[in-house]
């Protein structure tokens, strides 16, 4: 039996939580060009440079889960608390990394942090408005994304003008601070309790719904990882990169709130828009590939806006659907965009090592980009023929 006690978040705690949340986007976002180089740095090939992530996602995948059914019974503030720590940890250990299994290891524990955070605090803020769960969540999306912005602008500028090591360390202050903040932030203590059947049918549910209407969300770390390399390699200024970058956190900042108010309408047609941004996606991989920035610069900006009307509806739907078990919910969605991480970033390592060992020569970037999110398209083409995807 479910024990429903409803979070109470008083004004002081939602200003502290919206904080947090632009807090530590804005400390991983700050890494976006310097660790990908840092990771090139220590012997992974441009088109494997995923590796690393990919086997994060695959402890995410299981971590998020256990996270959310654990922060359910013993309160979201001891997760969501404790969790920028691992951020701090391993961006320290990033920046120390003298090999490729240092970066793995130190990649494991980013993840874990990643797993531990957003699960519980995505189902915190749900309750900001209680009775409007789409605008609570696109409330603390948008500041989050916020903070993604300006870590992803300040990202090339500090990278080219102070330094790796000095990014990391940044990254890791700002990610202590968000701990010192969360720290002031009332949450009731655990109180739920329900069967462990229907917590592992939520979390089953939300992620065969996030991988075959909506997985171009799990395409973001792909993105941050081969983009920057892609352009890199057609001449372009680190600094252009980073604010070029930054279009993805500013349409995602804005699209927040119009997700939100237009919630029904976004997941009726979740699964075209996805498709269009797959598109446009490959689109800016090729052009850029090509040294036609312009174009895959435009293309670039259009699958940001695209794709940056899912994530709150899709998220809510999850939450919403929960049976009261929100961090269980918002895990099933993360284990979602984590099993999709794992699917493209496998395709992602295929394509770049088939492309680096110039059985195809193209662009070792560009081709895994567009492998990935092609094979995405096909998924989600294929849910809708055979009647496989998630309906409400």
């Amino acid at each position: 039996m479910l024990g429903i006690v409803i979070e109470r978040i008083t004004r002081r705690d939602a200003i502290l939580a919206t904080i947090v949340s632009v807090l530590v986007p804005f400390s991983y976002n700050l890494t976006k060009v310097s660790l990908p180089v840092k990771m090139a740095s220590v012997g992974l090939g441009k088109g494997v440079i995923i590796l690393p992530m990919l086997i994060g996602n695959c402890f995410q995948v299981v971590i998020r889960p256990i996270s959310g059914i654990y922060a359910e019974k013993y309160g979201h503030k001891k997760f969501f608390c404790t969790a920028p720590l691992l951020y701090s940890l391993s961006f320290i250990l990033i920046s120390m990394s003298r090999n490729v299994v240092d970066i793995i290891f130190s990649t494991i524990i980013l993840s874990m942090g990643i797993a531990m955070f957003w699960s519980a605090f995505l189902a915190f803020s749900s309750y900001i408005h209680p009775e409007r769960i789409a605008l609570s969540i696109g409330h603390i999306l948008a500041f989050s994304y916020i903070g993604a912005l300006m870590g992803t602008a300040l990202s090339g500028y500090l990278y080219e003008h102070y330094g790796m090591f000095f990014v990391f360390l940044a990254a890791s202050i700002i990610c202590i601070l968000a701990t010192f903040v969360s720290i002031f932030i009332t949450s009731a203590q655990g109180k739920k309790y329900f069967e462990q059947s229907s917590a592992i049918a939520i979390i089953r549910r939300n992620m065969k719904d996030i991988l075959t209407n909506s997985n171009i969300i799990a395409m973001i770390p792909i993105v941050n990882m081969y983009a920057p390399i892609l352009l890199l390699e057609s001449g372009v200024s680190p600094t252009y990169v980073g604010l070029l970058l930054t279009s993805l956190p500013l349409m995602s900042a804005i699209m927040q709130y119009v997700g939100g108010f237009l919630y029904s309408h976004v997941v009726n047609h979740r699964h075209v828009i996805n498709m269009m941004s797959l598109i446009f996606l490959s689109l800016f991989a090729y052009a850029s590939a090509e040294k036609l920035i312009i174009i895959g610069s435009l293309c670039f900006i259009i699958y940001s806006l695209l794709s940056s009307f899912l994530f709150a509806p899709q998220l809510s739907t999850a939450v919403d659907k929960s049976e009261n078990m929100r961090a269980v919910g918002a895990s099933g969605f993360g284990a979602g965009i984590a099993m999709g991480r794992v699917i493209a970033a496998s395709l992602s390592v295929i394509g770049g090592y088939v492309a680096d060992t110039h059985i195809i020569n193209v662009s070792s970037p560009m081709f895994a980009m567009v492998l990935s999110s092609t094979t995405f398209g096909i998924i989600t083409v294929a849910s809708r023929i055979l009647g496989g995807a998630y309906e409400e």
